[in-house]
């Protein structure tokens, strides 16, 4: 009885901020693939996760979104992957060898199969590495690869340009995952294969042929849920195991009103995200008027890009407020009385987000109107850059310093011409071994972009896993 209370209790405290902007929590899973009572055994046979966003793609060569992404280990495997210590291991590989800087030679593992069960051959490591080069979402990350020969069932040769120091980490990202494609299907060799995808929740099923060992857990299904705190509810009502995206701002509030068990495992997102205030295609913004904005809003990122990934000193950025000078610069930049509309997903925390920006906007005199949109739309008029302004997490991973600029600028800004004006420099640190070294290079460039400012950071952090104790049998 006290349970429902409390439920009662924390939804009723929900109408007064923000009401759940998604289907019912309770249908997501309610089929054949429903919960399995986490008592009834240590290890559950199945995993329900709610995560802030749908998985909208399984093509890894074609993602771009980290929602999506995360599917991709559990139905897809790579060439290489990271080991504990972030050191680039071989996975799909048994031997390889660098015949010269610019000729890889790889010999593939015996017996993988695909999830079809035809076994994995040099030929569709080409084909696979090949689509990704001509068609995929980062396509001209991997315009390095110049030709592929393939020598026998399991050896191929790869080429690249020039030297990279680095292209055994491109080969461990996601999206260079090993696919086989044929037709309108598509096929993986990893521990989970899809058993349905209607866009809305992707239900996998274990493989028992994986050539690293069959999982323990049987079924996997990945929904979707907006609203973070419906996420935790999902958890409290023992209709998903497993939520992700969550804040400890909502985490906390949750916990204060005995929504969260006191023995539930939680552990911080392996990623990290910068919340961003984009600029879109709609008006065209000089430097100074954006460097005005920059002023007028209070923030807690101090580099552009998050610290995780390297130590930034040239780009630090000042994050000292002054209401009366960010007046001085609205008035200067001639944004006085303008109006501004700043698109966000339909989420409590982009919600809440978005009032503190306009708050902070208003003050100096620029009139805001925020425009909340459903998945669908606000992704598509992203892509196409169609907006004023817009509220958009970018995602980083520390081990693919190289990979998240090119996807921050191919994708998430889309600046080609900045993204090739900056290529003396990724040669260098393509070329250059040590760390250290390739760091303070990779500084430098993210001053550079800074001095654009195709984007406002406003804060840097990590969100929690919410049954993390869980997770970790499926996570890669």
């Amino acid at each position: 009885m006290r349970k429902y209370l409390l439920l009662l209790i924390f939804n009723f405290s929900l109408i007064f901020s923000f009401s759940s902007t998604t289907n019912d929590v309770e249908n997501i899973f309610a089929d054949e693939y429903g919960y399995q009572n986490e008592k009834t055994s240590e290890i559950p046979e199945t995993l329900n996760i709610l995560q802030g966003m749908r998985v909208s793609i399984i093509d890894p060569a074609m993602i771009k979104d980290s929602y999506s992404k995360r599917a991709i280990p559990l139905i897809y495997d790579t060439l290489f992957t990271f080991d504990k210590n972030g050191d680039v291991e071989p996975h799909l590989v048994k031997n390889y060898n660098w015949l010269n800087e610019r000729e890889l030679l790889i010999e593939l593992k015996s017996g993988i199969k695909f999830h079809d069960k035809s076994i994995l051959t040099a030929k569709d490591v080409k084909d696979s590495l090949e689509y990704l080069r001509k068609n995929g979402t980062l396509k001209n990350f991997y315009s390095e690869i110049t030709d592929i020969k393939v020598l026998n069932n399991k050896e191929l040769v790869i080429k690249i340009a020039e030297k990279d120091s680095l292209f055994l980490a491109s080969l461990s990202y996601e999206i260079s995952s090993i696919a086989k494609r044929t037709g309108k299907n598509i096929v993986g060799t990893g521990p989970f294969f899809a058993k349905s995808f209607n866009g809305k929740t992707l239900k996998l099923e274990n493989f028992s042929d994986y050539f690293d060992g069959a999982s323990n857990i049987k079924k996997v299904n990945i929904g979707e849920e907006v609203n973070e705190t419906q996420r935790l509810i999902a958890l409290f009502n023992e209709k998903a195991n497993i939520a992700l995206d969550v804040t400890e701002k909502a985490f906390n509030n949750a916990k204060e009103y005995g929504i969260i068990d006191e023995d539930i495992s939680v552990k911080k997102s392996g990623e990290t995200e910068t919340t961003a205030l984009m600029f879109g295609k709609q008006k065209n913004y000089s430097i100074e008027s954006r460097r005005a904005i920059e002023s007028a809003i209070q923030r807690t990122a101090d580099s552009f890009f998050p610290n995780k990934m390297f130590t930034p000193r040239l780009s630090k950025v000042n994050i000292d407020y002054s209401p009366s000078k960010a007046k001085e610069n609205i008035n200067k930049a001639g944004l006085k009385n303008k109006e501004v509309n700043i698109m966000i997903l339909n989420t409590n925390t982009n919600m809440e987000q978005a009032e503190k920006i306009k708050a902070s906007l208003e003050n100096t005199g620029i009139k805001v109107n925020i425009l909340p949109h459903q998945a669908d739309s606000y992704y598509i008029k992203f892509q196409n850059k169609d907006f004023d302004l817009a509220i958009f997490d970018v995602t980083f991973n520390k081990n693919y310093t190289v990979f998240n600029l090119g996807k921050v600028l191919l994708y998430d800004i889309g600046d080609m011409e900045m993204y090739n004006a900056l290529q003396p420099f990724l040669k260098i640190i393509k070329e250059e071994k040590d760390k250290e070294k390739r760091d303070q290079v990779f500084d430098k460039i993210v001053q550079l972009i800074y001095k654009e400012l195709p984007y406002i950071p406003i804060s840097h952090g990590r969100t929690l896993v919410v049954g993390a104790e869980k997770y970790k049998y499926i996570e890669r």
